[in-house]
């Protein structure tokens, strides 16, 4: 009778684990899928008379971190990893780098982003900010002809399902 009670209670934890793995799989799916994934990069570089695209790939700005007047998404990519929501934007421009930097940090100090970390190096500025429960990575770099900004989002899904 031991033995019997004892292979029920195993097979019934393994029926409720099972359960638990096959719900959180659909609840994954289900939120990818309001979740896309678009991604298209552009050159570092333009080769002489080319030109920047003038249409943005599909995706949405970053709410709290605009993009930079004049500049064009070129990738654009969401996942969901773990409980969080990551969210990857990159723009381009022609032009100079002081005038981009200039315009986030004026962006951070007015949508309320506390600036946790900063990082130069070789040019490259790296700023970690954080807003409540919100994390993002803002890289701004020159690369000869162009100006990349690079914005790393990583935000819990609840609070991501109410921004949406």
């Amino acid at each position: 009778m031991k033995r019997n009670t004892i292979i029920a209670v195993v097979l019934a934890l393994l029926l409720f684990a099972a359960g638990f793995a096959v719900g959180r799989i659909f609840t994954t799916r289900e939120l990818a899928v309001r979740a896309p994934v678009t991604q298209a990069v552009v050159p570092s570089t333009l080769p002489e008379g080319a030109k920047l695209p003038t249409i943005d790939v599909t995706g949405a700005d970053i709410e709290g971190l605009p993009r930079y007047p004049g500049s064009v998404r070129v990738e654009y990519q969401r996942l969901i990893v773990g409980d969080f929501l990551e969210t990857e934007v990159e723009y381009v421009l022609p032009g100079e780098l002081d005038s981009v930097h200039e315009f986030y940090r004026q962006v951070f100090a007015d949508e309320g982003w506390v600036v946790a970390d900063i990082g130069i190096y070789q040019g490259e500025w790296t700023f970690f900010v954080v807003s409540g429960e919100r994390e993002a990575r803002v890289e701004l770099e020159a690369r000869q002809s162009l100006i990349e900004i690079e914005i790393e989002l990583s935000e819990p899904l609840e609070e991501a399902d109410a921004g949406t």
